[in-house]
């Protein structure tokens, strides 16, 4: 049988040129604080440019011209929401151009590129990794986002042009991304900035406001304080070590009728926010999902299963939404952001190894009428969001739905209580809950086929996830409760689950086929 992992990494690069020319549409890639050489191969396959990543061909940090431009580069992608990246080393369609020498990659080395880029910015979060793909180098660079909502310079950034000083940006100016390019900010750009920059403000002034009562003696420990009041008192608005604590208190007390309220009223509480301030979503699916991550957890099975039953509820909210990707407010866009939530959670029960909690998690149907052709809300939310424009127009073109959900467990402290959000170990249970989760939902399907499930696990290298694979064909109790079905069936469901994830890794450079002696008899004919 022909092997993914035959294939050369510019081979993969041209079919990805290749299945994009349908012309579809990307969602913008999803930036994490990882500049591993696995996130810089899916940035490659990106294949181009966006406003959240930048290529460059070649630069030389020791030019004054060359330091300008990244200067410039690194405050405009300050202004996004999430930061961005920018890629040294490869054209505006992602492939490596053998520019940049081992050498002038040291220069992008963060405790030398700091410095140098403070000259210009006053405050800056980077991260900087070079790597040499097939011969070649590159420098992976990450942006993270400002919390003041953009930067402005502080010196003018200038370079000399033969004989001419070339002025790219002046002290005062401030830099947003427009499309591709990095340029001066408008008067419509304001409203943004303005906006994350109170969305990054938040939960600090949350917080911010609790130590100040603590601190007035207005309340005394503030998770008892909760418990005292009347049963509304356990809201989304808390913030989240207060709301964490509560919850954690009423559980060892058994004192379920503010758990209770919480869950019934969150759906509520949502479908208000969305019409009112849905900037605040995030965090009440935050608060709702690390109620069920502290009931994970703490084997309190019930409340894992009302938790997930809230999300459920707040997931069929969209059907009340538009579904063009052109308004702001979707029920694509919502459908995601829960997803990325039952992610984190799948994955920390795949850690936790609670197998109940695993297939609850990945079983889950919604109202919606796409229910009716779709397995579960792990394939309907994907593929509704590719079709309303959100994703490319091809499942083969996801944007990341781990990466996201990656992101959202670095936001939620229940959601990785046992590792640092950055451990392997959690990438690799949310990629194991993936691939555990395609089988659950063919197993409960009674059939073998695409249309219930994608792997979004082929955008990570084989080892993150082919470990679930085999415990799953070796332990007899973990394959009984995840998987409904004949032994035949389970054959059928692995060898097509790892059909697709060896069509889709070559794409994106990331699964190169199982290498499990048994795996490998039992899936490859």
């Amino acid at each position: 049988m022909l092997r993914a992992s035959w294939f050369s990494y510019d081979a993969s690069l041209y079919m990805r040129r290749w299945d994009r020319a349908d012309g579809g549409r990307s969602m913008a890639v999803v930036v994490e604080p990882v500049v591993t050489e696995e996130k810089l191969r899916e940035l490659l396959a990106e294949a181009s440019e966006q406003r959240a990543l930048d290529y460059k061909e070649a630069l030389d940090l020791s030019e004054r011209r060359d330091l300008v431009d990244i200067a410039k580069d690194v405050a405009a992608m300050q202004a996004e929401p999430s930061g961005g990246y920018l890629v040294i080393g490869a054209d505006d369609h992602g492939t490596p151009t053998g520019r940049l020498s081992e050498d002038q990659t040291r220069g992008f080395d963060e405790a030398t590129l700091r410095p140098k880029l403070r000259k210009y910015i006053q405050t800056l979060t980077i991260h900087t990794a070079a790597h040499c793909l097939d011969g070649k180098w590159l420098v992976l660079l990450y942006v993270a986002p400002s919390a003041d909502g953009c930067c402005v310079f502080q010196v003018e950034g200038t370079y000399q042009d033969g004989k001419k000083q070339v002025t790219v940006f002046r002290a005062g100016d401030v830099f947003v991304r427009h499309g591709t390019s990095s340029e001066r900010w408008k008067q419509s750009d304001v409203v943004g900035v303005w906006q994350r920059a109170i969305a990054s403000r938040k939960e600090t002034w949350r917080r911010e406001l609790r130590q100040e009562l603590e601190a007035q003696g207005a309340i005394g420990e503030a998770a008892q304080h909760v418990r005292q009041r009347s049963v509304s008192a356990l809201t989304w608005q808390l913030d989240q070590e207060v709301f964490d604590a509560a919850v954690l208190e009423y559980l060892r007390a058994e004192d379920d009728i503010p758990l209770r309220q919480f869950l019934l009223s969150a759906p509520a509480q949502a479908r208000e926010l969305l019409t009112t301030m849905p900037e605040d979503l995030p965090t009440l699916l935050n608060r709702v999902a690390s109620f069920t991550a502290l009931s994970l957890v703490h084997e309190r099975t019930q409340w894992v299963t009302k938790g997930t039953d809230s999300l459920l509820s707040i997931y069929n909210l969209g059907n009340e939404l538009p579904g063009s990707a052109q308004e702001s407010l979707t029920g694509p866009r919502l459908w995601l952001s829960v997803l990325e939530r039952v992610y984190g959670l799948g994955g920390l029960a795949v850690r936790l190894q609670d197998w109940p909690a695993v297939r609850m998690l990945a079983d889950r149907r919604g109202t919606d009428q796409g229910f009716d052709w779709f397995g579960s809300w792990l394939r309907h939310g994907l593929t509704t969001a590719s079709r309303a424009g959100l994703l490319a127009s091809g499942a083969s073109h996801s944007s990341g739905l781990i990466a996201a959900a990656h992101n959202t467990v670095r936001e939620v402290p229940a959601l990785h209580p046992d590792a640092s959000p950055d451990d392997d170990a959690v990438l690799n249970s949310l990629c194991q809950f993936d691939a555990l989760g395609a089988l659950v939902v063919m197993g409960a399907a009674g059939r073998a086929a695409t249309r219930d499930f994608y792997t979004n696990f082929a955008r990570y290298m084989t080892q993150r996830t082919e470990p679930a694979l085999v415990a799953v064909t070796s332990d007899a109790g973990m394959r009984q409760t995840l998987f409904d079905g004949s032994p035949q069936l389970l054959e059928e469901s692995l060898k097509l689950l790892v059909r697709m994830a060896d069509e889709e890794g070559f794409r994106f450079n990331g699964w190169t086929g199982v290498s499990d002696p048994h795996l490998q008899e039992l899936v490859y004919d």
